[in-house]
């Protein structure tokens, strides 16, 4: 098996150096980035130690600071060179050159040299190249060089005139036209050994070459040599030749990794490698929106700048990511890959696309196929195509279609030289020889996902088929093609009940899913572990169960997987992982910046891992052999803006000063920047303010950082940049101190302490004068208010003794008016003569009452009244004296003793004393009554109420009867309608007993809730006490009622008459 997987490997990797894909992520700057009113045509480009990028334009600088472009301005001045020495940046431009220099602001300003020379040499028409020579500057133009240093600025005249120059090593050199290459040396150019083979073409770079040798860059005459004085034409294949001195070569530079860059008017650039074989060729197709650049560099990340004529490019040439999709003309999603010779195949959702040219970034569709690729698998002669619409093969020259059914998975088993299939019509083996159709299950009907097999002890073959809902099926298939097959399905045999994708590793299977890896526990091995004899083999069903491979990937989808001897490759959830096979940790890196939507397939060649998804497709360079290691980022503060005002611009890097912020700007905007930038990812930042936050800030992508309503003080503001790996930037300590207001300051605070103790001076001062007079004042009024208090005191005493005189004599009136009341009430005696068990609870609210009870003998009727006149107090004793009265006339002067007509006559009398008319306005004194006749030789009691019930409690042998006599709904007294009062008779027996009461008790507020007593509670205790005799009653009514009232002041007078018969 594991020979037969490197044959496979060999298929997918053969010749793929040749056909290599570079399209690392490429940005374009316009004028829409760097400002309208700037130039889109550039001309120059370089990096200062900060990492800040420069780039010549026709309106001046423009500067890059990773997060934002700022535009140095230079009027009147094209520019052509930039350089940069000791962090210094020297330009040249048309009929200028100088530097800039920083104002006290960390603002850029330029100062021309070319103004400081002679009047005879400040003709000339442009500096082309500015160059770093040692430890000085040289500016080359047309008609003079320029070599600057601090103490010295050197001027060289031509003999015909200057090409360009060019400094290699310790050496600088210039081409002089008619004359040829020129060598600086003894205060002079003169010409090299053989330099005049160049007199009359164009020399446009001198680079180190290996062993001490120099590369001669032209634009006519391709690629030289240059060896102890000796120049050789370097021969390059054919088609490599042909396209330099198309594209027409202007300048080129060795890279960081030893590789050169050549750069042209027509083709972008160009890519050599030490052996100056073609690597790549970056232009119109890799995405740049122009192909003449006119100049390029490299920063310290490794990318390269390019100044074109429309904007800047920042291609990220150190980065192993190439990222191909729609904008490279690969379309669709990408679920398929294979290398066929130097042709890269590429199976989407929307068709084939492929690759063929060397050095060539753009990718064709190929039209024959125009459907859904889902699989492609290279056998040892050919290429399979699963389709929506079929089997394509492609064998090196042509393309034939073996059928027209849909192949959703593909697997090429050498062993046996099989081709399998799988779609919606079944399950189909092929010959992959003679290419023919051998066997086919069509009982296997599933939406394959991927297909993986095992080759048994036998021969024999396991075959596997994912599938994207309908679980697993097992084929097991022997040479001579007899099968069978098993179906597995949810969580009864440890599956998701979603996708599930077969998975090759080596000669074992493995299944990615949703919630991880799963492996297959077959029959023979639960067999096996549980070593027990009694079981029958047959019976045992195999399962799924947990893959711990690779670690930490539990619960975490996989749709990706490749599997390597060294390393294996997945995705997990949304990263792509290597994966170690000495310890299968997973390790996400290289491929954070990788963001292709669903991951579908991965892939290795070589060193090189091909990735798939449903945004497109990356290829990782190298991998395998060298990790790229991006240095941790820079960080800059660019700006530090006090409300308008920007007191600081970071053309420099901050070096520790410390800015003075009035009060009155103490909102401020601190910008940061950092040049890192990787696959589409920039730098994230964080800070924290020393002595007031305890940690730093959440990293944020936020690079402008607002500080409001700062209070006065020293601040320290700390910041830190961070890269998608968690490298760390070196920290920066912004120092600033705000300073109070001036009604804050130390002075402000003097002044403010001499005002508080002259204040306070003068104010004791007029408080003593003040106090001294109003003393005099309070001692005069004392003196006067002394005589009025003794002279009221007198007089208080003797309205004092009147008030009490009078107070005595209302209580000694009111006193007599209850004993008067007293008098009329019925004797203790007179009702116990005929009721021995009985009690009246009298209670008046003050020393006379408003309540009266009344009782009176007729013949061999006992009349007894319960009543409530109206008021209390006085006014209410006054009224009773009237009903008892009026009653002692109606009774025993008249006679009369049926209670109705006795209320009937009643209420006359008191409307004719009271002389009430009915009028709206009149006051309606009256009472009300319960008034009840006993006949003690009959057994029988008549009964008339105004207002207030009489209640009868008979005691049976079962129980306990209550009879409730309600009275008549009027006063006695005049009403709206006065009909006569109704007369209720009752036969009674021995032992009855009867109660009638005024509405005092029931109406008396106390409890807890501070409510009314109300009837009912009354009712329930007289039932539930009626075993007691009736003084006891009485004593326990008293208590309930006191008990009740609590604290509450009594409300009413208070009377209940109960009688045992």
């Amino acid at each position: 098996m594991n020979k037969y997987f490197c044959i496979l490997a060999f298929l997918f990797i053969s010749l793929i150096s040749d056909a290599q894909l570079y399209r690392q992520h490429l940005s374009n700057f316009t004028p829409k980035d760097y400002g309208q009113k700037n130039s889109l045509y550039t001309q120059a480009v370089i990096e200062d130690k900060q990492g800040i990028i420069y780039v010549g334009s026709a309106y001046g600088i423009l500067q890059y600071d990773g997060i934002s472009w700022r535009t140095i301005s230079i009027d009147n001045i094209r520019i052509s060179s930039l350089a940069c020495l000791n962090n210094t940046i020297f330009v040249g431009g048309q009929s200028d050159f100088g530097f800039l220099i920083l104002n006290s602001k960390g603002k850029f300003e330029y100062q021309s040299l070319a103004k400081t020379l002679p009047l005879k040499y400040q003709k000339f028409s442009e500096i082309w190249k500015t160059l770093v020579w040692k430890d000085k500057i040289v500016f080359q133009s047309d008609e003079a060089i320029f070599i600057y240093s601090p103490k010295k600025l050197q001027i060289i005249k031509p003999k015909t005139s200057f090409h360009l120059a060019f400094v290699e090593g310790e050496n600088l050199f210039v081409k002089e036209r008619n004359l040829g290459l020129m060598h600086f040396e003894g205060g002079d150019f003169k010409l090299v050994n053989n330099g005049n083979l160049f007199a009359d073409f164009g020399v446009f770079a001198i680079l180190p070459l290996q062993n001490l040798a120099k590369l001669v860059v032209t634009q006519e005459f391709g690629l030289w040599s240059w060896v102890n004085n000796d120049f050789s034409k370097i021969t390059l294949p054919k088609e490599l030749e042909e396209k330099l001195s198309s594209a027409k070569i202007i300048g080129a530079k060795a890279l960081l990794d030893g590789n050169f860059a050549l750069y042209s008017e027509k083709n972008g650039i160009f890519i050599l490698d030490k052996k100056l074989e073609l690597i790549a060729n970056y232009s119109l197709s890799s995405g740049m929106r122009s192909s003449e650049v006119r100049d390029i560099a490299q920063d310290h990340n490794g990318n390269i700048w390019m100044a074109t004529q429309k904007g800047v490019n920042r291609l990220q040439y150190s980065s192993p990511i190439s990222t191909f999709s729609e904008t490279s003309g690969l379309h669709g999603n990408v679920q398929a890959l294979a290398i066929y010779g130097k042709t890269l195949f590429v199976g989407t959702s929307d068709g084939l696309f492929e690759n063929v040219e060397n050095g060539s970034n753009s990718i064709t569709e190929i039209s024959q196929i125009k459907s859904t690729v889902w699989s492609m698998k290279n056998t040892q002669k050919d290429v399979w195509i699963g389709t929506e619409n079929g089997i394509w093969i492609y064998d090196g020259k042509k393309y034939l279609q073996s059928n027209s059914s849909q192949s959703l998975a593909l697997a090429y088993i050498p062993e046996q030289e099989w081709v399998v299939s799988s779609g919606k019509d079944g399950v189909v083996f092929y010959d992959a020889l003679t290419k023919r159709e051998i066997l086919k299950i069509d009982k296997i009907k599933i939406d394959a996902y991927n297909i993986a097999y095992k080759i048994l002890n036998d021969k024999s073959c396991e075959i596997w088929f994912g599938s994207k809902t309908s679980g697993v099926e097992q084929i097991h298939i022997s040479k001579n093609l007899k099968y069978s097959f098993t179906s597995y399905y949810g969580a009864d045999d440890g599956l998701p009940n979603d996708w599930v994708s077969a998975l090759q590793m080596g000669n074992n299977i493995a299944f990615s899913t949703s919630i991880g890896l799963l492996k297959f526990v077959s029959a023979q091995e639960i067999y096996n572990m549980a070593n027990d004899s009694t079981l029958n083999i047959s019976d045992i069903r195999g399962y799924f169960d947990i893959l711990k491979f690779p670690k930490n990937a539990e619960n975490r989808s996989i749709t990706a997987f490749y599997f390597g001897d060294k390393n294996s490759y997945a995705n997990l959830d949304f990263y792509v992982n290597a994966i170690s096979m000495k310890d299968s940790m997973p390790d996400d890196y290289d491929f954070k910046t990788i963001q292709l939507g669903r991951f579908n397939i991965i892939q290795q060649a070589e060193n090189d891992i091909y990735i798939g998804g449903d945004d497109g497709m990356v290829i990782m360079r190298n991998l395998t052999n060298n990790r790229f290691q991006y240095p941790k980022p820079n960080l800059l503060i660019r700006n530090i803006v006090l409300g308008d005002d920007t007191i600081w611009y970071g053309d420099k890097s901050y070096s520790g000063k410390i800015f003075l912020v009035p009060y009155s700007k103490n909102n401020i905007q601190i910008d940061l920047a950092s040049s890192y930038f990787e696959n589409g990812v920039g730098p994230r930042f964080s800070w924290r303010i020393e002595g007031i936050d305890s940690k730093f800030s959440n990293w944020s992508t936020n690079s402008h950082i607002l500080l409001l309503n700062l209070n006065e003080g020293e601040y320290k503001i700390h910041f830190l940049a961070k890269d998608i790996h968690d490298k760390v930037s070196s920290e920066i300590v912004l120092n600033f101190t705000v300073i109070p207001p001036w009604y804050r300051s130390f002075w402000a605070y003097l002044i403010y302490l001499i005002l508080a103790v002259l204040f306070v001076y003068f104010l004791i001062q007029i408080n003593i004068k003040r106090l001294k007079e109003k003393n005099r004042k309070l001692e005069e009024i004392v003196r006067i208010r002394t005589k009025e208090v003794v002279e009221q005191k007198e007089e208080i005493e003797i309205q004092k003794n009147k008030i009490e005189e009078i107070l005595k004599n209302i209580r000694s009136s009111i006193s007599y008016a209850s004993r008067i009341q007293n008098a009329l009430l019925p004797s203790k005696d007179f009702i116990e003569k005929y009721f021995i068990n009985h009690f009246i609870l009298f209670k008046p609210r003050d020393v006379v009452s408003g309540d009266f009870y009344w009782a009176s003998q007729q013949n061999d009727k006992i009349i007894i009244a319960a009543a409530d006149c109206t008021g209390h107090g006085v006014p209410g004793a006054f009224m009773s004296m009237l009903g008892m009265s009026l009653l002692n006339e109606i009774v025993i002067s008249k006679g009369i003793t049926e209670p109705a007509q006795i209320l009937n006559v009643l209420r006359k009398g008191i409307i004719s004393a009271l002389k009430q008319k009915g009028e709206i306005d009149e006051q309606k004194d009256g009472m009300d009554i319960s008034l009840i006749a006993i006949d003690l030789k009959q057994n029988t009691l008549q009964w008339a109420g105004a207002n207030n019930p009489l209640w009868v409690v008979r005691k049976t042998i079962e129980n306990i009867e209550f009879i409730e006599f309600k009275a008549d709904k009027m006063p006695v007294a005049i009403h709206e309608k006065m009909p006569s009062f109704t007369n209720n008779s009752l036969e009674y027996f021995k032992k009855d007993r009867i109660f009638m009461f005024s509405d005092g008790f029931v109406d008396q507020f106390g409890g807890e809730k501070n409510k009314k007593f109300m009837k009912s509670k009354l009712k329930d205790l007289i039932l539930q006490n009626c075993h007691l005799d009736m003084p006891s009653l009485k004593t326990l009514l008293n208590n309930e009622f006191q008990n009740w009232k609590g604290e509450n002041n009594q409300v009413d007078d208070v009377v209940i008459i109960g009688i045992e018969l």
